[in-house]
């Protein structure tokens, strides 16, 4: 597990993690946003909001692994924007960031990714509803519990309940 920097990723090696987001090797991509994501380099969130524009879906998703890590509620707008990207894996790693931001701001569209066909994408934004510990989120994860045909699904939407003090 990656612990919080204290600093200790400076802007001399920002460019090499950046670049490492591309990285074919998944372990190095999910090490690289971590770090990034825990960087103390003032210019780092508008260079990662940046990447989300990349041609490429796996620097898509590793800058939001990377936003998430930084968890920082300006980036709710950027990473829910990144929900309607045409990639599963992105999608996934915008709702993973969301979740890992934990701000309210996030349940209206993390409510929306309940209603996606993939039982995957909607396991995922329902444990992220849970993160953000909102009681506003109750009520469609209540009823993802009790409707949704993915027993996936419904553990998901268990558990986030569970999350959420009442």
């Amino acid at each position: 597990m990656i612990q919080r920097s204290n600093g200790d990723v400076g802007p001399a090696l920002v460019p090499l993690l950046r670049s490492s987001l591309a990285d074919a090797d998944g372990c190095v991509r999910r090490v690289a946003a971590a770090l990034l994501g825990h960087a103390d380099v003032p210019a780092l969130g508008a260079e990662l909001r940046a990447e989300l524009a990349s041609a490429s879906a796996t620097t898509r998703a590793g800058a939001l692994l990377a936003i998430g890590h930084a968890g920082k509620p300006a980036d709710v707008g950027p990473a829910a924007a990144a929900l309607s990207d045409p990639d599963p894996a992105v999608k996934l790693a915008a709702i993973w960031a969301l979740g890992m931001i934990g701000d309210p701001a996030a349940v209206q569209p993390l409510n929306r990714m309940l209603e996606e066909r993939d039982p995957t994408l909607r396991a995922a934004a329902a444990l992220s509803l849970g993160q953000t510990e909102s009681t506003e989120a109750i009520p469609a994860l209540a009823a993802l519990l009790g409707e949704d045909g993915d027993a996936r699904v419904r553990r998901a939407a268990a558990a986030a309940l569970g999350q959420i003090d009442h």
